[in-house]
């Protein structure tokens, strides 16, 4: 649940007697078979549910967390926690790897409650580890988007000896057709369905490898047991043929993952197989993460899926984007593969609020999409704005402004974006083929390049370009220009509410920069916030702000 208006008001107003509290998640207690139990530990006495051990005073240090703007590659930031007491107590009920969440209150009578709204979220992690000497220890937590390199599965064994802690693991097997298959046949008979899975409301996917062709996608809805068989919904999957297949030909249980890019993203944080994790639990186990769906800000990914769009040609509006991509190999490092799935089409994945949300790259001046020839409707998509303005009552320091973003190595002259086109036939068509209706500028800065593509292919499947072109409106700002970046420490923790991603406004006569030295202040600058770090202790917002030239400027 986003922070409430009480919760901001306090932040707005600049005195604070915060009360910190961790609380640690029973790990079965979401469908997922998870480590540790739930235990809470308060940095002041009489707290509702709180143990023996307390948090220490300066006790909690919370780590920074930032966006690459090109790359869109996301860094969480960890946090620790100093506790006093006996850690045997701990011990009985956390371990490495427990879930747990740091909670913020502003006065004792709320914390002594205990009621659900009155604390306010502030971190989310995964214990990493323990470490100091009697009576006080650090926790050391990793940010909960950070902690996804395995999924929270404590039955890993196998006789078949499989990493179950890689996602989509069951892809790492096979099993042979039992009878021969052709296009249409209403059910697929195998030797073998022990992995493969379904999709609650939904379809998944066997790949099947045949004598005489090239593998080609089917989509399935059910298994059945006996006989062995997948009841066959789809040939023709992702551009690929369906054609007459043998008995004894290869089949490849495979992970679909089809909608909307918000649905996706919620799906496999939250499946367990069980449907028990709220209602994105509805992937099969070896899909998801298990994590708990309360941890989840439903409502600002769906504002913000809703922002990563597609267009349509004929009349230039805007609609909700459809991704389609199918895995057919396990993910060994799925907290990687979830980044770079996520970064190749500008979205990443914040803890906003002490939950999980999403943001996504933006133009932040809003201007309209024309296609090269001018035959579109223009298209007005203004930008997800934060609402927050930052002004010199904000600004305690100027830390640095890198006029030219030194973690951005050029320019390009040209961005386009390249999805599998499947109106054309694979021998008339390469993989993919390009957006016609690209960026093109004029180089304003040096080092350059010519053109700079991003392959969104194995997600883009469509019949003409709109999906495509709904990224490039995204993307191309951040490619034909180098942003220039400010860092600020601010007073007060107002602007801790901002996550990387948020659009905020700056007034300020304190910085003079890019595109009009000759102005003397700015105002109502857009910007981007690509690095946050909050001093909850000391009342502190470090800021980076990335900021594009208005205009076709450099």
């Amino acid at each position: 649940m986003t922070w409430s208006d009480a919760h901001l008001a306090k932040l707005e107003a600049g005195t604070y007697a915060p009360i910190f509290v961790l609380e640690f998640v029973d790990g079965t207690s979401y469908g997922a078979t998870g480590v540790g139990d739930a235990y809470k530990i308060a940095s002041h006495p009489n707290v509702y549910g709180a143990d023996e051990i307390t948090i220490a005073e300066g006790g909690i240090r919370t780590g920074s967390c930032s966006v690459t703007p090109g790359t869109w590659n996301y860094t969480a930031g960890a946090w620790t926690v100093d506790i006093t007491g006996n850690a045997s107590a701990l011990l009985n009920h956390v371990t490495r790897g427990s879930l747990a969440r740091l909670v913020l209150y502003w006065d004792i009578a709320s914390a002594a409650a205990g009621m659900p709204g009155t604390g306010m979220s502030i971190a989310l992690g995964v214990l990493q580890g323990i470490s100091g000497r009697p009576p006080r220890y650090t926790l050391q937590f990793w940010d909960i988007i950070a902690a996804m390199a395995g999924r929270r599965d404590t039955d890993t064994h196998d006789t078949r000896d499989n990493e179950q802690c890689s996602l989509f693991w069951r892809t790492a097997f096979s099993t042979t057709l039992q009878t021969a298959y052709q296009p249409g046949d209403g059910a697929m008979v195998l030797d073998n369905v022990t992995d493969f899975e379904t999709v609650t409301s939904g379809s998944s996917v066997v790949k099947v490898e045949p004598t005489g062709g090239d593998p080609f996608y089917v989509s399935y809805e059910n298994v059945n047991s006996g006989p062995k068989t997948l009841t066959v919904l789809t040939d023709d999957i992702h551009g690929t043929t369906s054609v007459n297949s043998a008995a004894n030909d290869t089949a490849i249980p495979c992970a679909w993952l089809a909608g909307s890019p918000g649905d996706i993203v919620m799906r496999i944080l939250t499946s367990t197989g069980t449907g028990a994790n709220g209602a994105h639990d509805v992937y099969p186990a070896s899909w998801g993460f298990g994590i708990p769906y309360t941890w989840l800000d439903e409502s600002n990914i769906n504002e913000w899926s809703t922002a990563i769009i597609q267009l349509t040609k004929s009349t230039g509006t805007a609609a909700e984007t459809y991704w389609s991509t199918i895995i057919d190999e396990p993910v060994e490092n799925p907290a990687s593969w979830l980044a770079s799935f996520l970064s190749a089409s500008g979205v990443w994945l914040v803890t906003r609020h002490g939950e999980i949300s999403i943001r996504c790259c933006q133009d932040p001046h809003g201007s309209d999409l024309v296609d090269a020839v001018g035959a579109r409707t223009a298209v007005s998509r203004g930008p997800i704005l934060s609402g927050i303005t930052i002004n010199n009552n904000d600004i305690v320091e100027i830390v640095n402004h890198d006029l030219f973003d030194s973690q951005v190595s050029f320019e390009a002259g040209r961005h386009r974006v390249a999805w599998y086109d499947t109106s054309e036939t694979p021998e008339a068509n390469p993989r993919y083929t390009w957006n016609v209706a690209d960026a093109l500028t004029v180089l304003g800065t040096f080092p350059g390049v010519a053109s700079v593509t991003v392959d969104l292919s194995d997600r883009l499947y469509d019949t003409d370009a709109d999906k495509a072109d709904g990224a490039d409106y995204r993307l191309k700002s951040w490619v034909l220009r180098v942003p220039e970046t400010i860092e600020l420490r601010c007073a007060g923790l107002r602007l801790a509410q901002l996550v990387p991603g948020d659009l905020v406004s700056v007034t300020t006569d304190r910085i003079v920069g890019r595109p009009d030295p000759r102005a003397q202040f700015y105002t109502r600058r857009i910007c981007m916030v690509s690095s946050v770090s909050v001093n909850w202790t000391n009342s502190a917002v470090d800021l980076t702000l990335s900021f594009l030239p208005e205009g076709n400027t450099t």
